[in-house]
Formats: structure tokens, sequence, C-alpha cells
């Protein structure tokens, strides 16, 4: 039976996690010591994705622990609190990302720096009872801007990933005796009157369209095409294939934390906190996250400039 394969990584083995690791230090042209030094594992984008999720969630759950501990209140966590926790655990995730974390630290570091500033302000000024008029806005731009800083690294990374796996998949290819061609971003491999086509998405995945072959000689040719690529350094797994579930122009990367709409809430009665119309628009985050989702997904094909 001719079909069409979807794959995602399982693992990077040593040979490609070496090819990866170059690839990084050769786009960043600095702190080279500190990859060469490091065994640093590299996670697929997808499981990068849920790596971070996890450990937000891990975090925001040991806070809530911690504060129903230590300050315990009937009526629950003020808002403001709570969307401190939640920018905490942004924080933290970050920190513990590894490799995601090394690209912020070199490309963004100011940035870095601004957003850890921003928290110890807003931890400051809840200790103190007092919040300023300013914390709101200050909470949602620190918010915006971990955000930003995480997707951004986030998406250099699957663009060193895309591009190294589509360099792979092509030897992979060639080994296996097809002439090669790119058409559209796509690896078109011709053997006789045999055909495969290739593509690697955005978030990593491989998709395998074999049906150029008859009854199950495609599934004997897909089998020797995933032996040779574990031979390359990439160990695949199957995930399920729906054409009707894709989208032109690709996937787009997933925002691994949820919007802070969900911890900040509509704010209590504050009068010494301002609360204008632009501020309360529960819409306005999520546009701004599409807005750099939509400038992610433009850049996938093209190499992303360190800063």
């Amino acid at each position: 039976m001719s079909e069409l394969s979807l794959f995602s990584v399982a693992l990077f083995l040593p040979l490609a996690t070496g090819t990866l690791l170059a690839r990084l230090i050769q786009r960043l042209g600095a702190n080279k010591g500190l990859l060469e030094t490091h065994c640093h594992p590299w996670p697929g984008t997808v499981d990068r994705e849920d790596l971070l999720n996890a450990n937000y969630k891990n975090v925001l759950m040991q806070l809530d622990q911690n504060h129903r501990l230590l300050e315990p209140q009937p009526g629950g966590r003020s808002p403001l609190s709570s969307a401190h926790d939640h920018l905490q655990a942004m924080m933290q995730s970050l920190d513990n990302s590894g490799l995601l974390y090394e690209v912020v630290a070199e490309t963004q570091k100011e940035r870095l720096a601004e957003a850890r500033a921003n928290l110890l302000t807003i931890k400051n000024s809840l200790q103190a009872c007092h919040p300023e008029a300013s914390l709101k806005d200050m909470i949602e731009q620190t918010d915006l801007s971990l955000r930003t800083l995480t997707m951004q690294a986030h998406a250099y990374l699957a663009d060193i990933e895309r591009e190294v796996t589509t360099d792979l998949v092509g030897e992979t290819l060639n080994s296996l005796g097809y002439r090669l061609e790119t058409r559209d971003n796509r690896l078109l491999g011709k053997s006789g009157d045999m055909i495969i086509r290739a593509g690697i998405e955005t978030d990593g995945r491989i998709l395998l369209d074999t049906t150029s072959y008859s009854g199950l000689s495609c599934q004997q040719e897909i089998a020797r095409f995933e032996s040779k690529l574990k031979e390359n350094g990439v160990l695949l797994k199957r995930t399920a294939y729906d054409r009707a579930l894709r989208k032109p122009g690709g996937v787009l990367l997933n925002d691994p934390f949820p919007p802070l709409g969900t911890r900040l809430g509509p704010l209590a009665d504050n009068s010494s906190i301002s609360q204008s119309t632009e501020q309360d628009n529960p819409h306005q985050q999520d546009h701004q996250v599409q807005q750099l989702r939509h400038q992610l997904l433009q850049k996938k094909t093209q190499r992303l400039e360190v800063a």
C-alpha cells in the first residue's frame, strides 16, 4: 500500500548531535568554550516545547504549594501575585532549558537582564503591599518579553535542526541510490521510475511521500530509509498523518506558556492601580503573541541573524 508518512524525531544520536552543536557554535560565533566543554543533549523541537511547558507547570505547582503553606488566604491570592508566580515560572523554565537558555543568554543578554530586574521590582512592590500604578503594565511587558525571548531562541534552534535534518535526509536518500533535486523547499529523490518526496517541517517533523511505490514495496523502502537515517544519527518515530489537519504554508511553532490572562484575570478594585480600557482588553496580549508566531513562521526558511 502506497502512502504518505509523517515522522517526528525520537532521538538525535551522538553523530547528529555533534553536527547540530557544531552548527550552533558556528552560528553564534561566540561562547564556544561553554558549548564545547558541556555535553548538551539536543531535544527535538516538539520535545523542547514539551520540556518548557513541563518545567513551567512544575515550578508553578511548587509556588502554589508554598503559598498555601506559608500564606494561607481564605479569599485566595490576588491576581497580581498570581501573575508574578506565572512570570517566575516562565523565567525558571527558561533558565532550565539547556541550549535554549544558552542562545538567549548569548544573543539577548540585556533583554534577559531587564526581565529579571522587572521580576524583582514586581516582587518587592507586592511584598510592600503598595503596588505602583504601572505594575500591571510591567507584568504584561515582562510576560511578552519572556515569551518573545523564548520563542525567538526556540525558532533559532528549530531553524538549525531543520537545516541539519534536511542535509541528513538528503544524504540518506543519496546513499540509497536516489538522484536529488530540490523543489519548493522539498527534497525530490528519483531512482528509475520511483520517486520519493521528503519535506522537513518547521517543528522538525519529516513528511515522506512514497506514493509512487505500489503495494507493500513502499513499506520496505520506508524501512530502508529509517534504518539508513538512524545510521546518520536520527532515530524516527511514526506519528499520525491527517491531510485534512495540515495547513498550507507549514506549521507554527507552539508557544509553551499559557496566556497571562489565565493568571492575571480582571483586577480587583484598587484605586492605586491604573485600569485603562487598553489594559483591560483581554485580547490584546493574545493578538501580540499571534503576531509573534506569524513572524516566526514567515522566517522559517531563513537563517535567523544574531542580534
